[in-house]
């Protein structure tokens, strides 16, 4: 008996500490955003995506490169957030990336997005004014400059260049 109510107590502190840990919510419960540029851009504005961490070290409206504007601002969610913040050396599944690239001061004329599949792969889409512009898939413009910072998950922030 009281090895039944030793192991129900810790079960109980566990699953109490895990639920009252900021986001835990979106780290590990719930479907994964869609690899779907359409339902992508939908899943951002239900997600408010504008709410969402800056990355690390970064500021709104920073210099940047082509084709990325001439200023940007990157977001993560909580799954890319937490894996940043951990120094994991790869993103998990879900996570996303959005840059918000301006090219002058105004809102963001376009939306920059990447997903990490869970393949493990980066799914890219681009959106002006809310509207798909491009399709990019894996042998795309999009991964064809990102491959070359494979030994930091294709991403040009965490190799600590813009």
């Amino acid at each position: 008996m009281n090895k039944i109510f030793k192991r129900t107590a810790l079960i109980a502190a566990l699953a109490l500490s895990l639920g009252g840990c900021a986001g835990i919510s979106d780290l590990f419960r719930g479907p994964l955003p869609p690899a779907e540029a359409t339902a992508l851009h939908e899943h951002l504005q239900k997600k408010e995506y504008r709410t969402w961490s800056l990355w690390p070290g970064t500021t709104e409206k920073m210099p940047s490169q082509f084709p990325h504007g001439i200023q940007q601002t990157t977001r993560v969610n909580e799954r890319a957030l937490s894996a940043i913040e951990g120094n994991r050396a790869e993103l998990p599944a879900g996570a996303l990336i959005v840059k918000e690239e301006f090219e002058a001061e105004s809102q963001p004329e376009t939306l920059s997005v990447m997903l990490k599949t869970e393949e493990g792969q980066w799914f890219y889409a681009r959106y002006e004014g809310g509207k798909l512009i491009e399709y990019p898939r894996m042998d795309s413009m999009c991964n064809n400059c990102h491959v070359s910072m494979k030994k930091s998950d294709n991403l040009y922030l965490k190799a600590g260049s813009l």
